[in-house]
């Protein structure tokens, strides 16, 4: 998965953690109400210092319970590194307290000016995220519904006195807890101009060494029209709830190329169950991303495989993978999954060729062929047929050159950096366009 996806989910879950799951904690020493943050940003014992707010405080705001805002959002990651999209002006939230309940719509283009549309919807009990119309369970049962305002009713949180937004003149309320998160909010009489968040994350595959920064949300309001959204908004689609999500018509079994980076065999094992692959110009497009977004030293990526895959070519929704062992995002866990790179097309082109963008695979383990008399397509979903071969990200972007080809490159198709990298891993062993294989260690054959 690109660290793309893993920062914009890491990114709506501080939102809606942030924004809450209707939990009000008790800090032990000061017995403070921090309102709706949840529960498991904070270890135990944590104080929320706070000087006693002067008594020439205005009062604290009464921001609605119920409105629909349009709203510019953006996001800074400066310790996490990666890919971050810029998201366009105009997003628009739903936001229904009353029933615990809201919805956010986002616009942002990916690499390549493809556009993207994304929603998240949050309840009291399920949250999930629509991209492109390929929707996922968000937060793995993190992300609740909970006040956005909640930070308010905290005695920690203070008045830190005026600013213009605009023509807005704007009273500041600000809520740290230290070393876990700081949220500021701009309101003109109890309209919200601007909400931030401030949040500990880290940046890393799961179950892996990770470095840990702070992640900034920010919401601009632009316009805030009071009173109940339509319902109609938080009608779910039928795809976000199902068990059994659709899959392609397929083409039968099919034997395949699939290219995937992944740490040093010590960690990797060169294994792909629970894993996210990709052909060779999906590859390329994640590829160049990740090491031009100088990412790949904080994933521990450092080599690149070549596997021959045997798969049912009935796809499912692809499923966001990662760590060591993989852990999945996503709603198909036995078909493999596949989406355009990027998941750029509608329905993320689960069932389309995606020849110009190339395609990414998720290989789930539950659909692992296990035994040598398991037929593809009867008794499993997908098998390892055979690994090429393995070469160090060294060798394809340093020694062959395909770093200045990504940057030259611009952008799909790649071509000059899809021949480097084609040439890397199957040109013939010794030949100058070749990178040296980097077999398993021989006890572990």
């Amino acid at each position: 998965m690109p660290q793309f996806y893993r920062i914009f989910q890491a990114v709506l879950l501080t939102m809606s953690i942030i924004e809450g799951n209707g939990e009000n904690i008790n800090i032990w020493h000061h017995s403070n109400v921090l309102g709706s943050l949840n529960p498991s940003l904070f270890p135990a014992g944590v104080e929320a210092t706070s000087l006693a707010a002067p008594s020439t405080d205005p009062t604290k705001p009464k921001l609605p319970e119920q409105f629909t805002a349009i709203l510019n959002f953006s996001v800074k990651n400066p310790a996490g590194g990666g890919f971050l999209p810029v998201y366009k002006p105009g997003s628009v939230l739903y936001y229904d307290a009353d029933h615990s309940r809201q919805l956010v719509e986002f616009k942002y283009d990916a690499e390549g000016g493809f556009s993207m549309n994304l929603t998240q919807y949050t309840f009291s009990n399920s949250s999930y995220i629509l991209i492109n119309e390929v929707c996922r369970d968000n937060g793995f049962g993190q992300a609740k519904f909970g006040d956005m305002w909640g930070f308010l009713l905290s005695p920690a949180t203070q008045y830190k006195g005026k600013m213009k937004i605009g023509d807005a003149e704007c009273d500041i309320w600000n809520l740290v807890v230290p070393n876990i998160t700081n949220i500021t909010l701009y309101n003109s009489g109890n309209v919200p101009k601007r909400f931030q968040v401030e949040t500990k994350a880290s940046s890393g595959l799961p179950g892996m060494n990770s470095t840990t920064g702070f992640e900034t949300v920010t919401y601009d309001f632009t316009t805030v029209n009071v009173g109940m959204p339509p319902a109609s908004k938080f009608e779910v689609p039928a795809s976000c709830s199902t068990k059994d999500p659709p899959l392609c018509d397929g083409a039968g079994v099919q034997t395949i190329d699939m290219v995937v980076a992944q740490p040093a065999y010590a960690i990797s094992k060169y294994n792909v169950s629970n894993q996210d692959t990709a052909d060779w110009l999906g590859d390329v497009y994640f590829t160049c991303l990740d090491v031009l977004s100088n990412h790949t030293e904080s994933d521990q990526y450092s080599v690149i495989s070549h596997f021959k895959v045997q798969v049912d070519t009935r796809y499912g929704p692809y499923s966001l993978c990662n760590g060591y062992p993989g852990q999945c995002w996503g709603t198909s866990n036995y078909a493999v999954g596949r989406e355009a790179a990027m998941g750029v097309l509608p329905y993320g082109g689960q069932c389309t060729p995606n020849d110009s963008i190339g395609n990414w695979f998720s290989l789930p383990d539950a659909g692992r062929c296990q035994k040598a008399s398991d037929v593809v397509g009867k008794d499993c979903t997908w098998r390892i047929v055979e690994r090429m071969r393995t070469v160090t990200i060294d060798c394809v972007f340093h020694q062959q050159g395909m770093l200045d080809a990504c940057r030259a490159d611009g952008g799909p198709p790649y071509a000059k950096s899809l021949s480097i990298f084609k040439q890397a891993l199957t040109a013939r062993a010794g030949s100058p366009a070749a990178c040296p294989d980097v077999p398993p260690p021989a006890e572990a054959d």
